[in-house]
């Protein structure tokens, strides 16, 4: 029986002489095919100017339902709540996590905060945190974009126990026998202080009541609420905490802080750390394939039965 007469080449063929000629065309012709990707991709590149201007870090935005009804709700909420963070400013108010910085300040050793060596630290720290500014002086201080609970006045205490030494570290000895947990009423004040978000490894006396006496307190959280109702006061907070990030752990280590340790978190804490894992990834990865192909190179042989290329697949 006679062989089939099968051709077996009807694509390489044609394909065959496809990429001849093209070669033909990049050997008779070089330049074009050297500098028309070039000019194209510096085109499509240039977007990239522009990048850190329009880069969206909102984890909200980029990984929660876009119609969800918890959003709806929110901007009822909103509405019918309005907020206004440079005049009327109250945490309890928010409908969202607002826009804050926060230190957290944990006692050296399992000691208490509550003493004068440990507010003589908070204070020091208080104002270096309310005097940060960015090196080249684009973003506005503390002072310019601090929510306000009331018009004309100063910034929102960071910790209601710091407002209440008035800068004396020595004030906490006075104020700690009366001291009281969960509610706190200072002296010549009929409004209460709710104490929860910001004392913590607390030791309690004993007491029937609903407040009971404060012994010690192994940490003290201090939060720097900024304005955020207004798009351009957004972003210039948003500029702040950034620099806040940035220049947060120097001044910490500038302080010295013998007594307290100081650990930091902001709104924009779990955008950063999700973006800064994501670039590291990539910069992992293209050291993976720029190490890949420095192997192929290497190991390349113009007889392909040594080299054996495929084989690194």
């Amino acid at each position: 029986m006679a062989p089939l007469d099968c051709h077996t080449d009807c694509v390489e063929r044609p394909l065959s002489r496809a990429l001849r000629a093209l070669g033909a065309q990049v050997g008779a012709h070089p330049w074009p095919f050297l500098l028309v990707p070039v000019a194209l991709s510096a085109a499509l590149g240039a977007g990239f100017v522009f990048l850190s201007s329009l880069e969206d870090n909102d984890i909200e935005g980029q990984f929660t339902p876009l119609g969800g009804p918890a959003k709806g709700e929110r901007r009822f909420v909103q509405a019918h709540f309005p907020t206004d963070d440079a005049r009327r400013f109250s945490a309890e108010r928010l409908s969202t996590e607002g826009s804050f910085a926060s230190l957290l300040a944990v006692a050296r050793g399992g000691g208490s905060l509550l003493t004068r060596e440990a507010f003589a630290e908070l204070l020091a720290l208080d104002q270096a945190v309310r005097g940060l500014r960015s090196p080249d002086g684009a973003a506005l201080s503390f002072a310019q974009l601090c929510a306000r609970s009331s018009p004309g006045h100063n910034c929102s205490s960071a910790n209601p126990l710091l407002s209440l030494v008035q800068g004396d570290p020595a004030g906490i000895q006075a104020l700690l026998p009366d001291l009281t947990f969960p509610l706190y009423v200072p002296p010549l004040t009929a409004n209460p202080l709710f104490l929860p978000p910001f004392l913590g490894g607390l030791d309690l006396g004993p007491g029937d009541g609903p407040a009971r006496p404060v012994r010690a307190a192994k940490a003290l959280r201090l939060f720097y609420y900024l304005q955020e109702d207004e798009a351009s006061r957004r972003n210039d907070s948003a500029l702040w905490l950034r620099t806040f990030l940035e220049r947060i752990p120097g001044v910490l280590k500038s302080l010295n802080l013998a007594t307290i340790q100081a650990g930091l978190c902001t709104d924009k804490s779990v955008g950063c750390s999700f973006w800064g894992a994501v670039s590291r990834l990539i910069c992992r990865q293209q050291l993976w394939i720029a190490a890949l192909l420095w192997g192929a190179v290497c190991c390349h042989s113009c007889k392909f039965a040594i080299s054996y290329p495929w084989g690194w697949c």
